[in-house]
């Protein structure tokens, strides 16, 4: 069964310092985040992979504008 949004988003808020649950949404940009840095963007892509056995690549990452677009990768 493909995971959901709410699954993505719940990962995100328990793994990366600074993402709240209650605080983001399928719109919320990530990269607006407050503490955003690189090391995030590299937790993301190993969670895309350990998690829901995803790849995503340092340029989509980069492109994404939404937690939504992320999901768009699952």
């Amino acid at each position: 069964m493909k995971p959901t949004i709410e699954d993505l988003m719940k990962v995100l808020a328990e793994n990366i310092e600074g993402i709240e649950l209650d605080k983001i949404t399928p719109e919320t940009n990530i990269k607006d985040l407050d503490g955003w840095n690189s090391m995030n963007a590299l937790l993301i892509m190993a969670l895309m992979e350990t998690e829901f056995d995803t790849s995503v690549k340092v340029d989509q990452l980069k492109n994404c504008n939404s937690i939504k677009e992320l999901y768009s990768f699952i």
